[in-house]
């Protein structure tokens, strides 16, 4: 934190707009609020700050907080591994400021790991928001559909909207692993409301990697969080593909006709990894897919049993964020 806290006082001083840090002590166990406070007191930076404190332990409590507690119209997200470039606040703002339909924006993060990465990491480099987002510049709300949280800007009042109109995160406790999937999440709800996914590979960010975070058992464990957070945003995609204006009613066994859709891309990842002899190797992008898609089956079917009707709950927020009326007649 200490790193990330002085790359944020070695920002280009703004001219145009002002500047609040809010540093979220999330439940941690590593002294994060004292270590921030001693940090900035000695920094001495040209923003005004606070140390904030959120008992309720995940990613998606602490960026309520944060989003409550704001005071400002654009809310940088920065990681405690993030180290942003002295230009990325200025910019930023201009590119918002440039557009109002930008709801999110993005930047390009680039590795600084502890140590020398293994042979497969370029290839994963995009898991540790340490790769380009997009081949370019510029709107990536039909491709992409998402940025990684690491850098993210978001407009305030766009997401207080979402907040107003009953926005309910799907991903806010993922059990039996860390939760993931926010960043996803709340872009995929800025589109319903017409709004642009923007990524600018201007912006630029290092991204500290660990050690331990370089080795395949780390990858694999983070992949198994993403396959559990991906099935818990699929009620999110598939309004998506159906059409955010008018979402179609909620076909019967959605989460059984998921998991066959996960089979289906697990095998063929399987047969692939098996006709290359690279099923369980390590480095291998179709052996780790296996693995991801078959996590993702068993997420699908375990809702399928318990009825989870979250698809029912996203149909019904993206009802009232068209029809605000409707939500409070109820």
């Amino acid at each position: 934190m200490p790193a990330t806290l002085q790359a944020l006082a070695g920002l280009d001083r703004p001219t145009e707009f002002a500047v609040e840090l809010l540093v979220i002590d999330n439940a941690s166990t590593d002294a994060t609020a004292a270590v921030a406070e001693r940090t900035l007191a000695a920094l001495k930076p040209f923003f005004s700050y606070q140390v904030l404190y959120e008992v309720r332990p995940g990613k998606s409590r602490a960026l309520e907080l944060g989003f409550a507690k704001a005071r400002y119209r654009y809310v940088c997200i920065v990681d405690d591994d993030n180290l942003l470039a002295p230009s990325y606040l200025n910019l930023a703002w201009e590119i918002m400021e440039a557009d109002p339909a930008i709801g999110v924006l993005g930047g390009a993060g680039e590795p600084l790991c502890e140590v020398m990465p293994p042979a497969w990491f370029p290839q994963f480099a995009i898991d540790y928001a340490a790769a380009p987002q997009a081949p370019c510049s510029g709107d990536v709300t039909q491709t992409n559909r998402f940025l990684y949280g690491a850098g993210m800007v978001l407009r305030k009042p766009a997401w207080d909207k979402m907040v107003s109109q009953g926005f309910v995160s799907l991903v806010t406790e993922v059990r039996g692993s860390k939760p993931s999937g926010e960043d996803n999440e709340m872009c995929y709800a800025l589109i319903f409301d017409g709004y642009k996914i923007w990524y600018d590979a201007r912006l630029r960010f290092r991204h500290v990697i660990s050690a331990q975070r370089l080795t395949w058992q780390f990858l694999c464990k983070t992949y198994r969080a993403n396959a559990t957070s991906h099935v818990e945003l699929r009620p999110w995609v598939h309004f998506l593909e159906v059409g955010a204006q008018q979402p179609s009613r909620v076909p019967p066994l959605m989460w059984l006709r998921n998991g066959i859709y996960m089979l289906r891309y697990m095998f063929a990842f399987l047969g692939r990894a098996l006709r290359r002899g690279e099923l369980g190797k390590e480095g291998s992008a179709d052996s780790i897919r296996v693995f991801y898609y078959w996590q993702s089956f068993k997420a699908c079917m375990q809702k399928e049993l318990q009825r989870d009707r979250s698809f029912y709950q996203v149909q019904k927020f993206i009802a009232c964020l068209h029809h605000p009326l409707s939500n409070k007649s109820k």
